[in-house]
């Protein structure tokens, strides 16, 4: 199918091919922020268990906790875009 494709409109699969190159690469920058995100919410958490009054740092873990659940929501909507872009 893309080799008809290609053949028909190879501008447009340029096109498309570097699209797709580019959000892969996209989704493996933030997939690697939203494990250093991980890393540093249970770095937060043992904190949190060593110092329990040191209330500062669970603001810091919900903040972080959220900015990763945001990279991860970005990260599938990315896949998935991905993935219908090259069906079709």
């Amino acid at each position: 199918m893309e080799t008809q494709e290609a053949s028909t409109n190879p501008q447009r699969f340029a096109i498309e091919r570097k699209r797709h190159r580019y959000l892969g690469s996209m989704i493996e920058e933030l997939s690697a922020a939203a494990a250093d995100l991980d890393q540093a919410v249970a770095a937060a958490q043992q904190h949190a268990l060593a110092n329990p009054r040191d209330y500062t740092y669970a603001s810091y873990a919900a903040a972080i906790v959220r900015r990763r659940d945001n990279l991860l929501r970005t990260v599938a909507n990315l896949k998935r875009r991905n993935s219908s872009n090259s069906d079709t």
